[in-house]
């Protein structure tokens, strides 16, 4: 990929754009997609999720720039190709071999629980129509990530799907067991209960990873956030941050939104447009 220089926003996703429910607070965030790039910026995504899923939203939200995917692991140029710009390749065949190992441990240790690698949308579309009879609680592996592992836990009871948390909170252990057996080395562990999901990372995984590599082919990088993993560390970087985020990140941070998640995104785009001329 040639270099591009042209100004770059980079979004978080998850509790920036969108919250738990993963909807926008407002309908606006692609009008001002369209006024970014108007202006000559480009509009990409910094986030933990799978370069798949990321493209995927991008194009919906009319994105043009890079994504960067599990937690600075892999950088594509944009949401319609994905031919990677940089990516850190030293634990793909760890995360394959571990994934693996995971279903035959998980299968042996959880025999109540159906442990499947697939979609989570489509497994719960199938759950919606079981009954606690039919299945207690399912695992749900990703079947997207390269550079990560992640699943979900869910179980059906009276009230219908909810997420199974002690389940989830077992599995963790055992997947954080099987990284260490494997690679020695302690890894970085998700176990987040607002999502019902664990993922599990490589030590030194970071944002920041993607930094020289972002740096090396774009011009100003501007970084809109809710946490301190979105806080990327370079005296080069605009660091903006949404008003629902961490106050550690609010404090580190150029600009503090005066509102929550999309609305809070927005102004962070508009102060940074109106700012860096």
């Amino acid at each position: 990929m040639a270099e591009d220089k042209r100004p770059l926003f980079l979004f978080d996703v998850d509790e920036t754009l969108v919250g738990t429910d993963n909807l926008f607070n407002t309908t606006a965030f692609p009008e001002a997609v369209r006024r970014a790039q108007a202006q000559g910026w480009l509009v990409g995504l910094n986030s933990d999720a799978p370069v798949i899923r990321l493209a995927e939203r991008a194009r919906e939200w009319g994105l043009d720039g890079p994504i960067v995917a599990e937690l600075g692991s892999i950088i594509v140029p944009n949401p319609h190709d994905l031919t990677p710009i940089w990516q850190d390749i030293r634990h793909m065949g760890v995360f394959n071999k571990i994934r693996g190992e995971f279903l035959q441990r998980g299968l042996a240790e959880h025999p109540d629980a159906i442990f499947t690698l697939s979609d989570k949308e489509e497994v719960l579309l199938a759950l919606e129509n079981m009954t606690p009879e039919t299945v207690k609680s399912w695992v749900i592996l990703h079947g997207l990530r390269q550079h990560s592992l992640a699943f979900y836990a869910y179980k059906v009871g009276p009230r219908g799907i909810a997420f199974d948390l002690p389940r989830l909170k077992s599995l963790a252990g055992l997947a954080a067991h099987l990284f260490e057996q494997t690679t020695r080395k302690n890894p970085l562990i998700d176990v987040n209960d607002d999502y019902g999901i664990c993922i599990i990372h490589e030590p030194r995984a970071s944002k920041r990873k993607a930094v020289r590599a972002l740096k090396e082919n774009f011009g100003q990088i501007v970084m809109v956030g809710n946490s301190m993993s979105d806080f990327l560390n370079s005296p080069t970087i605009v660091q903006c941050a949404v008003y629902n985020a961490h106050q550690e990140l609010k404090k580190r941070s150029d600009y503090v939104a005066i509102s929550p998640l999309t609305t809070g995104a927005i102004e962070c785009l508009d102060w940074a447009l109106a700012t860096l001329k």
